[in-house]
This record gives C-alpha cells, sequence and structure tokens, in this order.
C-alpha cells in the first residue's frame, strides 16, 4: 500500500497489502562521517498488524532480517453519500442521506443561497439516524446544505469529511 493512504473504517479488520517497504539504514563511513541509505524489501518474514480496526492510526508491522518496523496507515470515518433534499411542504425541507459505519452522528450545516457562511444547523446524535426535517422556512427561499458523520471514540469527537453542499428551494 501506499505510505499515508487513508483506508474506510468498516467495522472490520483492515490488512492492507505490503508490496514493498523502503527502510532507511545509517552508518558510519571509515573517515567518521555518517551516512544514510535506503533499502527497498520486497520480501517479508512475517507480517502482522495492529490497530486495524478503529478510527485512527493503524500499523502493518513487518519483521524484516530479524527487525521489526511498524508501517502507518490512516482509518478514516466514511463520507455521507446520497445526500438528497426535498421541500415536503410550504414550509419544511426534508433531508435524507445514507448511513456511514462507525458514525456516531451527523452535523448538518445551512446557507442561504449566494452565501458561503454555512452554520451549524443540527447535530443528529444517532449513528442510524438518516435524515432531518428542517421546518418553519419561509416560502420561496433558497438554502444550501452539508452533512458530516462524526464518530465519539475515547472521549474524543473524529469528524468525516463534509460532504459537497446541495441546493433546495421550500415551495
Amino acid at each position: 500500500f501506499a505510505k499515508g493512504r487513508a483506508y474506510t473504517y468498516t467495522g472490520k479488520q483492515i490488512k492492507p497489502v505490503l508490496k514493498k517497504v523502503v527502510v532507511g539504514i545509517t552508518y558510519k563511513k571509515e573517515d567518521g562521517t555518517i551516512e544514510t541509505a535506503t533499502k527497498t524489501i520486497t520480501r517479508f518474514s512475517k507480517v502482522t498488524y495492529k490497530n486495524n480496526i478503529s478510527i485512527g492510526k493503524g500499523y502493518a508491522v513487518v519483521t524484516i532480517e530479524g527487525k521489526t518496523i511498524e508501517v502507518p496507515f490512516e482509518i478514516k470515518l466514511g463520507k455521507v453519500t446520497s445526500f438528497k433534499a426535498r421541500s415536503t411542504s410550504y414550509t419544511t425541507i426534508k433531508l435524507t442521506w445514507s448511513k456511514v459505519a462507525g458514525a456516531s452522528g451527523y452535523v448538518i450545516y445551512r446557507a442561504l443561497d449566494g452565501s458561503s457562511n454555512y452554520k451549524k444547523l443540527k447535530t443528529i446524535t444517532s449513528g442510524t439516524t438518516t435524515y432531518y426535517n428542517n421546518t418553519n422556512l419561509p416560502l420561496g427561499e433558497l438554502y444550501r446544505y452539508k452533512i458530516r458523520p462524526y464518530r465519539i471514540s475515547n472521549g474524543k469527537t473524529v469528524n468525516g469529511e463534509l460532504s459537497k453542499s446541495i441546493l433546495k428551494a421550500v415551495r
């Protein structure tokens, strides 16, 4: 896998396939100066994984020539897909989206059309909720919405990627 590559959280073990590892080798030359060289290794005697289920940093643990090297990779919260809006009455816009694996909830942002000033509209505190009714809106007004999933893990909030905006008028 590529260094720094991110994988999407699934709730299951993530086991990136290692094709090669480039290691730095530091040595002392005859004149006393220190040099660093790299060596590309494509055969591994052993590969195991740690922290490869939860969101955050995971590691492929490789044994090379008797030494253990941890190769990091990132596990990220997925992105909301199928984000849609429809006017359900003269004063309500219903937002719907697909569930994101591992999400504790979602944060919805709203801006008036023509403005880039999005404000937090609502925090949904359930990862299984996939809709929100934005009510008491004035007829004919255009709104832009964005949404992002979040996960609370060990008391810390990890935010997922912000969606593209969608535009809807109250009709």
